[in-house]
């Protein structure tokens, strides 16, 4: 089937891409009216194109991160993972590479060094310059293991120093940083950090109270729990837990299933799962996993790659990764339909055959709004779907398929919606299937 666009560039975005992504959206972010997702001030859904930059404030020099969010900017990424304090992932941990400590005595939280914060605070600001939310992790506790034996034996969060500092000096801690991050409207403050808060649970929680002693009103809050565990579990009656997220290394679209389930509903981000380059992960797997975001009630995902999120050596030649490039095809796709409508068809009464294994890799994603005048489906591995039309709007439709490594979109055909439809991928590689109605005659 014949291509409408031939752009394959392996750089930068192309300028006209590049252009309609700058704009970016306004902050302070609010939960939208059904729950399920962020909006800007002016009730414009934000969706979450993000990607993971957990040492931005500690490794690159001034000059480089801004070539860093320049670039993000120009991909269309929407918002980045910060650690605010490094404890482990740098080359000298909790430095800046200009030298400069958090804290003016080692791993004290009732010392925080002003210069250090005063750089974090640059940083943040260039962020919001580029439209980028960040999502800020004020202590990230760490992955339970005792050592991360490939960071010279460093711990690799601050759970002891936590623990160690008590819940008086959490609180104040969180005060400085409430004060000191008052007027910067792009933070969504990241609790726990890869890690179930266990013995830290409290300190943790005075930490969130002496933030919002000191901050803006109605500043978002999300917790990084352990792999497959669920924040709603460890933070049951934290008010202050108002986004959610999926973390999973395991089957994903399971994972955002079963969170999607989670009452009273939340606004949902696939907050970590593969990496690029890292645990042998194809350029499917990284789509695969936005896509099933996407399409599995999330209001958005993050992607990570290494070396990248730590900017080690070879950091500026990922910029324009598979990964990279495919995200932003991902994010051009989303934004030209009302995605935050789109609800997982999890019960499968929309896609009835093809759907792939439940368990597996090649399972179809797919998603329809409520009036059923738009559905999507992604197919990982080529094959043929069958839709069942009679769940859209009685209705004449146009249908098309997108190519998530290009951004290319096949020519439109229209279908009626009655009986059953088998629909097969233009390409040889994963593809989204558009379905769009027409506009109702009068």
């Amino acid at each position: 089937m014949a291509r409408t666009k031939t752009d394959k560039a392996a750089g930068t975005p192309p300028a006209s891409t590049a252009t309609a992504l700058r704009d970016g959206s306004r902050f302070p972010l609010r939960v939208g009216p059904t729950d399920r997702y962020l909006v800007d001030p002016d009730g414009k859904p934000f969706l979450i194109n993000g990607d993971t930059a957990w040492s931005l404030i500690v490794t690159p020099t001034p000059e480089e991160a801004i070539k860093y969010l320049d670039d993000r900017q120009r991909r269309g990424v929407t918002a980045i993972i910060i650690n605010l304090i490094e404890h482990c992932f740098s080359p000298d941990p909790p430095r800046t590479r200009s030298g400069l400590p958090p804290f003016t005595s080692v791993g004290d939280l009732s010392a925080p060094n002003d210069a250090y914060f005063d750089h974090a605070e640059w940083v943040i600001r260039e962020a919001a310059k580029r439209g980028l939310l960040v999502l800020l992790a004020p202590a990230y506790l760490g992955y339970r293991a005792p050592v991360w034996q490939g960071y010279r034996n460093h711990a690799e969060g601050w759970y002891e120093e936590v623990l160690a500092s008590g819940i008086e000096t959490c609180e104040a801690y969180g005060r400085y940083l409430g004060r000191r991050f008052r007027d910067h409207a792009n933070i969504l403050w990241v609790m726990s950090g890869d890690r179930c808060p266990g013995d830290a649970r409290e300190h943790v929680r005075a930490m969130v109270a002496g933030i919002q002693a000191e901050d803006m009103p109605g500043r978002l809050y999300t917790a990084h729990v352990h792999p497959e565990c669920r924040a709603i579990e460890e933070y049951p009656d934290d008010p202050w837990l108002t986004v959610t997220q999926t973390y999973s290394y395991a089957t994903v679209h399971r994972k955002l299933m079963i969170d999607y389930q989670e009452q009273p509903a939340r606004p949902n981000i696939l907050f970590e799962s593969t990496y690029e380059n890292d645990w042998n992960s194809t350029e499917l797997q990284i789509r695969r996993q936005a896509y099933w975001a996407m399409l599995g009630g999330a209001c958005g995902h993050f992607m990570g790659n290494t070396p990248l999120w730590i900017f080690s050596a070879g950091w500026e030649d990922q910029l324009s990764s598979p990964a990279s490039r495919a995200m932003t095809h991902l994010r051009s796709l989303f934004d030209a339909y009302p995605w935050w409508d789109l609800i997982p068809d999890n019960d499968h009464v929309l896609v009835v055959d093809g759907i792939g294994e439940f368990t597996g890799m090649d399972y179809c994603g797919a998603a329809k709004t409520a009036d059923g005048t738009l559905a999507m489906a992604y197919v990982p591995v080529p094959r043929t779907i069958t839709l069942d039309m009679t769940r859209m709007a009685d209705r004449r439709f146009r249908v098309h398929w997108f190519d998530p490594i290009t951004g290319e979109h096949t020519p439109s055909t229209p279908h009626q919606a009655s009986g059953r439809w088998g629909f097969t991928p233009p390409w040889d590689h994963d593809a989204v299937l558009v379905i769009e109605a027409e506009p109702a005659t009068s």
